[in-house]
């Protein structure tokens, strides 16, 4: 899902909130993996790590989007 501000979600939902494992890009790089319950982060398996280009975003968004898609 692309939201209005351009950050980008993939992952599962649950009564429209993210749920279950997703990975959720910021316009900005900056990007949070882990799983999601109601909309927030939940649990301990979760990173945060900062992309340094459009062309790796780019790479990871298609990757991750992949592995999600097969999980």
């Amino acid at each position: 899902m692309t939201y209005s501000n351009n950050d980008v979600y993939y992952g599962g939902f649950k009564d429209g909130r993210k749920h279950g494992y997703g990975v959720y890009y910021f316009f900005s790089g900056t990007v949070y993996e882990g799983y999601w319950e109601r909309g927030r982060l939940h649990g301990m398996q979760w990173h945060f790590y900062q992309v340094q280009s459009k062309t790796e975003m780019n790479f990871l968004i298609r990757h991750r989007k992949s592995l999600i898609l097969q999980w």
